[in-house]
């Protein structure tokens, strides 16, 4: 299976609510079948009591938001955080 993961949003999936730097947000990986795919969903931790996807949840994290910087490379921040994840899963 190939999995593409996208970096994180910039809004709560829930309430449609911008982050802001240093909120606490919680990223899941959700499958939703074979016709659905897998897709990231991001949230805010405050919210993510109400979170319930269509689909199976593969896996969940917490991070703390920072905002991309001017000039950062969002490729290069999201290989590494692509590797972080298969480490931490294997």
């Amino acid at each position: 299976m190939e999995l593409n993961l996208p970096p994180i949003a910039t809004t709560c999936r829930l309430s449609g609510t911008p982050f802001a730097k240093g909120d606490r947000v919680v990223s899941a990986l959700v499958d939703n079948g074979p016709d659905g795919g897998v897709a990231r969903l991001d949230m805010l931790e405050a919210e993510a009591g109400q979170f319930a996807p269509d689909g199976r949840v593969v896996c969940r994290w917490t991070q703390v938001f920072k905002p991309r910087e001017p000039g950062e490379n969002p490729e290069r921040a999201l290989k590494l955080t692509a590797e972080n994840l298969f480490l931490a899963l294997m």
